[in-house]
């Protein structure tokens, strides 16, 4: 208890919970502020989603007294950005992350800061369309062609561009993959406390204590000196250095308000380029765009404006980065389309093209989900792994669990492997089905009887290779 209390006093968090604020129309705000010391004040926001643009700032009292601001995942010692007060007293991050994030303002003992933290709203794209149309003759209609995504992904600054949410295309993930996906972290984590069981309470009580010591050596240096715990801060007591922050994140959203985005909605509506004013169809969400975005050209300009207002925000986590949805991932071929080009198949095309439209969206989003389940589970693993590594016997239980099939870890894992690969057979073949409705459409339509084994089956095993399991 003696090294105990010292330690749990310096690896408090405080979670931050944003607000709406009438001074800003997007998103929601939080400042509070307080005292910090050497070792650090920790904070925590927590239900983010990868699509919501956050700003943190952090202004001193004293410019003369330098504060460090530590953006990170896991651990400070990790932090994924790193900031120090300017000579103006501010530090600013801009960044993107999922589900939490944390922060640690630490500088001289006594050091009064305040701490400005804005989450802003959902950006949302539609998903880009699969075809390069072609008029009746085969000639490509370059106005209304896609670009390619440039190779290795999106385009820089904007990894995530074109990720959206289940609710908003109106596609569901199925529940029982996200409930796998809690089995696994649940399981592992179980097995941590059965690794500790196995050794007796005395034995994990010491095992439990040395993790503790281990991972902060500065343990034993006592308590803070000075009161740490941060207080909200109303709107007269924000500092100068934290006010202009607010204003000029103020100016950009004003912008955006002007090209015709609502201001109270939680999600911006990112239109596709190759939008026509009114479409959607049924089970699309409305256009957030008012009456700037009627014409075209319009629709083009608030989507590049959006695009580049989120550009400042890039994704905190490289590994984040790596397992974001792509509905036009890399290496993806190009469908040339008269129906998508032309617009004469009519019902014909549309009922294929959205059995294909469905079942690639779908491949992407549970993909994702898959990938991200063994990201989660991987830190998990290693925490579990550096634990276990502190005993040698710990090490040989903590083996042995992860070699038997039977454990509840492998069980939950070969389960949801299994949910996977019974949900990919199903949805490559409502993908199968979907390109043999537009070969089927192109042939009556066009007279071109061999559109599937040219483009069809090409782009079948595209997606077939790109969402095995490897």
């Amino acid at each position: 208890l003696v090294v105990a209390l010292p330690l749990a006093a310096q690896t408090q968090r405080w979670e931050i919970v944003p607000q709406a604020e009438p001074r800003l129309q997007f998103g929601k705000m939080s400042v509070i502020g307080g005292l910090t010391n050497e070792a650090g004040v920790r904070f925590v926001i927590n239900n983010l989603e990868i699509t919501q643009p956050i700003e943190v700032v952090v202004a001193a009292a004293d410019a003369s007294k330098p504060l460090k601001l530590l953006v990170y995942k896991d651990a400070p010692e990790h932090a994924l950005l790193d900031r120090d007060t300017d000579s103006s007293g501010s530090a600013v991050a801009k960044f993107r992350t999922d589900e939490s994030v944390q922060m640690m303002v630490k500088g001289p003992s006594g050091a009064k800061y305040q701490l400005f933290a804005w989450v802003g709203p959902r950006v949302e794209q539609e998903t880009p369309s699969l075809y390069t149309p072609i008029d009746a003759n085969g000639s490509p209609m370059v106005a209304s062609a896609v670009v390619p995504a440039a190779a290795g992904g999106t385009p820089p600054g904007n990894a995530n561009a074109q990720s959206q949410t289940a609710a908003a295309t109106g596609v569901m993930i199925p529940t029982y993959v996200t409930v796998l996906l809690g089995l696994i972290l649940i399981a592992i984590v179980v097995l941590i406390v059965v690794v500790l069981r196995g050794r007796g309470k005395s034995t994990a009580a010491a095992f439990i204590l040395c993790c503790f010591l281990l991972s902060r050596p500065d343990a034993a240096q006592g308590p803070p000196s000075i009161d740490t715990a941060p207080s909200s801060v109303k709107s007269p007591e924000m500092w100068k250095a934290v006010n202009e922050r607010i204003n000029q994140l103020r100016e950009q959203l004003d912008t955006l308000e002007k090209m015709g985005i609502k201001s109270e909605v939680e999600a911006i509506k990112i239109p596709h380029p190759d939008d026509k004013p009114g479409e959607g169809g049924e089970g699309k969400p409305p256009s957030l765009l008012g009456a700037a975005g009627k014409m075209s050209g319009q629709f083009v300009t608030n989507a590049k404006l959006i695009m580049a207002f989120l550009e400042e925000f890039g994704l905190i986590d490289p590994r984040e980065a790596a397992v974001q949805p792509n509905y036009n991932p890399p290496g993806q071929p190009m469908i040339p389309s008269r129906c998508a080009g032309t617009g004469q198949c009519g019902a014909c095309f549309k009922d294929a093209n959205a059995k294909l439209d469905k079942s690639r969206k779908l491949l992407e989003d549970m993909y994702v989900i898959y990938k991200q389940t063994e990201l989660k589970a991987g830190r998990i693993h290693e925490l579990a792994s550096a634990a276990a590594g502190l005993s040698p016997y710990a090490q040989l239980a903590w083996t042995a669990i992860k070699n038997n099939p039977n454990e509840g870890m492998n069980v939950a894992q070969k389960r949801f492997y299994d949910t996977y690969d019974t949900n990919l057979t199903k949805l490559l073949e409502m993908a199968n089905e979907g390109l043999i409705g537009v070969s089927v459409c192109e042939r009556d339509n066009f007279k071109d009887y061999d559109w599937y084994p040219r483009y069809g089956m090409i782009y079948y095993n595209f997606l077939k290779e790109r969402y095995t399991r490897k």
